[in-house]
């Protein structure tokens, strides 16, 4: 692994075009003397030596850039087995998503699943997560990555102006998803989608999500946003005002069960922040991952064989070939 390839991909371009130069049109500066009685022939540099002493000065470049490069090699026997599985949330986006639950925490429904999702990645280090968000229409934000960094962006940009698509389709959602994790090598899957609408009409086959997630061996972990009494809006010139509306219930149970995942239901943000623990405490696989305690460093030997070359070519020149 090269931990600063910039440096090999400028460096040593430039230096080959540098020795071409130097070895084909350098000229050398040409001295007069009045006599050449006083010369010996060994005190005239000969061609073929400045030639040695050139390749030497460049092999010492080399050597300093393979250094800067820092070269590195993981170090087999500290190989980590770690606990994790292979991940795809699903997110509804839909102008429901504005509403918000608790009169005391005023916090939207996809704020706080915004909130509560970004916590439970944080404490997934090791584990590959992709997003799908969906409301009239579903798209893949983030595929599977162990860029947490990135996910965390572009989850934190996502918001209920995203996708300006009126409707919720659920299952095309979860076909989406499915299909990201087709690929996965991983011994466990699963899928967290969160919803708080009915599938609108048009939305695909909900049973052909679930085939399409049994034949993969997706685990399907459902979440309903919202209660039978609804929920609340600041309205801008009614004030606070009732919302009503509700998930589908017996369809979020049935994507879980027949998946063995299961349904929970958020009524509140205390709620939502219960079960995205409880789903990280779930189910977790031990298996090999690249990960290495300890990895060895070639920085110093480039840099001793920069300083022995260095060191060789200085001691021919003042000791060995000695030269007006």
């Amino acid at each position: 692994m090269i931990m600063h390839p910039y440096f090999l991909f400028i460096g040593v371009p430039l230096l080959a075009l540098v020795a071409y130069w130097r070895w084909n049109y350098y000229k050398e500066p040409v001295y007069r003397f009045s006599s050449l009685a006083l010369l010996r022939s060994d005190q005239v540099t000969k061609p073929w030596r400045k030639r040695i002493r050139f390749l030497l000065r460049l092999a010492s470049l080399l050597a300093l850039l393979g250094a800067l490069a820092r070269f590195t090699r993981p170090d087999e026997r500290t190989k980590i087995p770690v606990k994790g599985v292979d991940i795809m949330l699903v997110l509804d986006t839909s102008g429901s998503m504005s509403i918000f639950d608790d009169l005391y925490d005023q916090r939207t429904r996809i704020d706080v699943a915004r909130t509560e999702a970004l916590k439970f990645i944080d404490k997934r280090h090791n584990d590959p997560i992709g997003l799908v968000i969906f409301s009239g229409v579903a798209v893949t934000r983030c595929p599977l990555t162990l860029d947490k960094a990135v996910l965390k962006q572009i989850l934190k940009d996502t918001s209920i102006q995203t996708l300006k698509a009126d409707g919720t389709v659920l299952s095309r959602a979860i076909l989406i998803a499915a299909n990201r994790l087709k690929k996965s090598s991983a011994k466990s899957k699963i899928m967290i989608v969160l919803t708080d609408g009915e599938p609108s009409a048009g939305d695909s086959n909900p049973d052909l999500s679930i085939e399409l997630a049994r034949k993969l061996g997706i685990k399907i972990y459902t979440i309903g946003i919202g209660s039978e009494k609804g929920g609340y809006i600041n309205h801008p010139f009614y004030g606070l005002v009732n919302a009503q509306g509700h998930f589908n219930e017996a369809l979020l149970v049935k994507f879980a069960r027949e998946t063995g995942g299961q349904f929970f239901q958020a009524q509140n943000p205390e709620d939502m922040e219960d079960i995205y623990k409880r789903i990280d405490a779930l189910e977790k696989t031990d298996y090999e991952t690249p990960l290495f305690a300890r990895y060895f460093e070639y920085f110093m030997p480039f840099l001793w064989l920069a300083l022995l070359i260095l060191m060789g070519e200085l001691i021919l020149t003042c000791f060995v070939w000695v030269t007006l």
